[in-house]
């Protein structure tokens, strides 16, 4: 799945593959899945950890890179955006981009 941000007139496109986890892994020698578990064992309830946001950050930056190879290195493509546009526009974007590519379109029969 892709999707396209606009900030301050450019366009901004992520994507979520299959291929996600796998890269993640390969750029971060973390497993993505086993984050994800770790950080939902250890959320307060209306509380993200610190790391959640790490977590978060390094998925947006992998799904603009799988969606762009031109993509540099993380912290110079984070130096890109506003502060305040990156944590209240791109992640949540970017974390619905991933929850709509988890979720299931098989219905159980029973």
């Amino acid at each position: 799945m892709e999707t396209t941000i606009t900030l301050n007139g450019k366009d901004h496109k992520f994507r979520i593959s299959a291929a996600t986890t796998y890269v993640y892994r390969q750029q971060f020698g973390k497993d993505l899945l086993r984050e994800f578990q770790r950080i939902s064992k250890n959320t307060k309830k209306d509380e993200l950890p610190d790391s959640a946001v790490d977590v978060m950050s390094e998925v947006a930056y992998i799904a603009a890179k799988q969606a762009d190879k031109t993509i540099p290195d993380i912290e110079e493509w984070m130096d890109q955006f506003d502060l305040m546009d990156f944590y209240q526009i791109v992640l949540p974007e970017v974390f619905k981009l991933w929850q709509k590519t988890n979720a299931t379109t098989v219905h159980p029969k029973k």
